[in-house]
């Protein structure tokens, strides 16, 4: 499902924190938001989420956002905030259901469909072990592996993520974004996610979208998106840019003292 954001605006007690944004995510793409602390990047995905007043317009499914009722829109988009909240004492089965309630009628319950639909995704999210732990009682890792089940489960053709590997180690950092590509490519699923580190954010997104103070000061592909002079204006940050093992882009933070001895190993490790 397209996105489509046309001179999107927000204020926050009458401060400007978003100004005139527009940017087309196409089906199945992947528009990674990136830029300093503050640049407006949450505020990105809560009003495409339509979790904040705005002046503009954000459309999907040939609809405005603002027009649509919040269960509609809940069966289009699945948002996940940096910080989710993460009941301890619910178990991991019960809270992926929550991922349902969409689909729910108030004051019903659960259908077959809706419990098949949670059995498919612990299953492809190598849940199903864990299905009856509390969720209090996993790792960080497991955590965010049930928070992205509550997710799929909703069966919601745009996906919004702040932060996905925030708190995350390496080795869950790549687990789960990697998850998530596979679940675009085979769902046709329309990404957008705020990303701090810029290497993932280009290995992983087709197009980037650059955010200083509330605006849009560069959009296109990583190569185009990550250059030395652009992090150094908008981060305010000494990096290089280098060649991925893979033809990607890397981008390396360098210390003054240490920059001579990079450029001259023009190289990663």
């Amino acid at each position: 499902m397209t996105i489509e954001v046309a001179g999107l605006s927000v204020c926050y007690d009458g401060v400007p924190v978003l100004r005139g944004l527009s940017v087309r995510v196409p089906t199945g793409g992947w528009l990674a938001l990136i830029g300093p602390n503050g640049a407006g990047k949450t505020t990105v995905l809560r009003a495409v989420a339509g979790l904040v007043p705005f002046s503009g317009e954000v459309r999907m499914a040939d609809s405005a956002v603002s027009g649509m009722r919040r269960r509609r829109l809940a069966q289009l988009v699945a948002y996940v905030p940096q910080r989710p909240q993460i009941p301890a004492s619910m178990t991991v089965t019960d809270y992926v259901l929550l991922g349902r309630t969409p689909y729910i009628p108030y004051l019903g319950t659960e259908s077959r469909k809706d419990l098949d639909v949670v059995t498919g995704v612990l299953e492809r999210l190598e849940l199903g072990a864990l299905a009856h732990r509390l969720l209090g009682s996993l790792s960080g890792g497991e955590a965010q592996r049930a928070v992205l089940g509550r997710v799929l489960a909703q069966e919601a053709p745009v996906l919004l993520l702040d932060e996905p590997t925030a708190a995350l180690d390496v080795g869950h950092q790549q687990q789960v974004l990697e998850l998530i590509d596979e679940l675009r490519l085979e769902q046709g699923l329309t990404v957008m996610s705020a990303m701090h580190d810029l290497t993932l954010a280009a290995q992983f997104a087709e197009q980037l979208l650059l955010l200083d103070g509330g605006r849009a000061v560069a959009a296109g592909p990583a190569r185009a998106v990550l250059t030395e002079a652009t992090i150094r204006r908008h981060y305010g940050a000494s990096v290089r840019i280098l060649e991925g093992p893979e033809g990607g882009v890397v981008v390396l933070p360098t210390r003054a003292g240490r920059r001579a001895t990079v450029e001259a190993e023009g190289r990663v490790g």
